[in-house]
């Protein structure tokens, strides 16, 4: 059964120009012991979310009537020195990040952490497409997290070229657009998801339109009329490059955390890391970490 996979990943490989995709424990077996101690089954990172802000607006101006939706997740990043002792070329980490309410779903993402060893090549742009397919966590028409209209599954990410092991400056680390990434301390940083979303507006009192308007009107009602509001984080999976060998290894996908925001002037609040006499000083969707 092994080799029949085998054969089947090398035509594909071959087909698209990218490095064989093996089973892990097949590798494990033919490579050498020095590499053998490069960790395929456990995370470099860990993820948590110690602020977040989420808020819609509302405005009514000569019977238009106008939605938007503004959001601010930090996730704190930290590593695993024990896994990362010998360090392969480069390595993949899939994160799912689900935002809902009591009345709904509101936002899905795929967080990515990139990290190359021997350059600056981001793999996360040279191996996207297969390795959305593989994990099921692509984008909105294939993805492992039901979608809605107004936002399929967001991919975010951030990558470390030339990492050995150590989380870099913030200068040296690259962001996608609407991610962001800071150094706070040795091995330990701030990367935040945000965006500000305008642009819907429906004509007239009754608020009638097509299918795909009545789903926009419902995302912002799960936050507009929520209680509260949770984002849970879960691992996918994790990609290791080494060599001509692309090893794909799928996590439990168990929630690595869950927070609740709750009702807060102005939208929906978690928050461990402002002291609460700042808060009332803080811009609440550009928020400064000590």
């Amino acid at each position: 059964m092994i080799e029949k996979k085998l054969i089947l990943c090398g035509i594909l490989a071959v087909a698209i120009g990218i490095a064989t995709v093996v089973p892990m424990e097949y590798l494990m077996s033919a490579q050498t012991q020095a590499n053998a101690e490069v960790t395929f089954d456990k995370p470099w990172f860990n993820v948590n979310i110690p602020y977040a802000f989420w808020t819609v607006t509302v405005n009514v101006q000569k019977g238009t009537i106008s939605y938007g939706e503004d959001y601010y997740i930090a996730l704190n990043i930290t590593t695993n020195p024990d896994v990362m002792k010998t360090l392969p070329d480069g390595r993949l980490e899939y994160y799912q990040i689900k935002v809902y309410s009591d009345l709904g779903s509101i936002e899905n993402f795929t967080y990515v952490i990139c990290a190359n060893s021997t350059g600056s090549t981001n793999p996360y742009i040279t191996l996207t497409y297969t390795l959305e397919n593989y994990f099921n966590a692509g984008d909105g028409f294939n993805a492992s997290l039901a979608t809605n209209n107004v936002s399929a599954v967001d991919r975010e990410f951030i990558f470390f070229p030339n990492f050995n092991g150590s989380l870099p400056a913030t200068n040296q680390a690259i962001s996608q657009i609407g991610t962001s990434y800071t150094l706070t301390s040795q091995d330990q940083a701030i990367s935040s998801i945000a965006e500000s979303i305008n642009g819907i507006a429906v004509q007239g009192i009754n608020m009638t339109g097509s299918s795909i308007m009545d789903q926009q009107l419902k995302l912002f009602y799960n936050i507009q009329d929520a209680q509260k509001i949770y984002i849970d984080i879960s691992r996918i999976g994790y990609v290791t490059m080494d060599g001509d060998f692309t090893i794909v290894t799928p996590a439990e996908n168990s929630i690595v955390q869950q927070v609740v925001l709750t009702p807060y002037p102005g939208g929906f609040l978690y928050n461990t890391v402002i002291p609460q006499k700042q808060l009332a000083q803080t811009n609440l969707l550009a928020p400064s970490f000590p």
